[in-house]
């Protein structure tokens, strides 16, 4: 197996560039109906066409929706602000603790990826940044 590494010099960049080259390897297998990419609401990867598309963010980004391209976007996991999240607040704990949740959030990715069946790409998740709409 080659291993090849892309340098980057900021975010937004490099999330193209990954995006471009997960629709390139599935073009390259011939899966050419692979083209949906699956990202988490709240989410922001940058400025750039392709990192605006699989971001959710109306503030920085309404003004360019002609120029995305469509994306899935499923709900984000945050214990502490969850609508699902059933257990009343306590101070003095964790929120991921005091959950009475059914993992809402992950059986809405899990839908997603088996309503999009043989059509989705990829899932674009931000580690660092998952901003909250208001």
């Amino acid at each position: 197996m080659t291993q090849k590494v892309f340098f980057s010099d900021d975010g937004s960049t490099a999330m193209e560039a990954a995006l471009k080259m997960v629709y390139q390897a599935r073009i390259q297998r011939g899966e050419k109906t692979r083209t949906t990419f699956v990202s988490l609401a709240n989410g922001y990867h940058g400025d750039t066409v392709g990192a605006m598309s699989a971001g959710h963010s109306p503030v920085f980004h309404a003004a360019y929706k002609p120029l995305l391209f469509e994306t899935r976007e499923v709900m984000s996991p945050a214990c502490y602000r969850c609508p699902h999240n059933r257990a009343e607040p306590m101070r003095s704990t964790d929120a991921r603790a005091s959950r009475k949740c059914k993992w809402e959030c992950v059986g809405e990715l899990t839908t997603a990826l088996n309503d999009l069946g043989e059509t989705a790409s990829a899932f674009v998740m931000e580690p660092r940044v998952q901003a909250r709409r208001e």
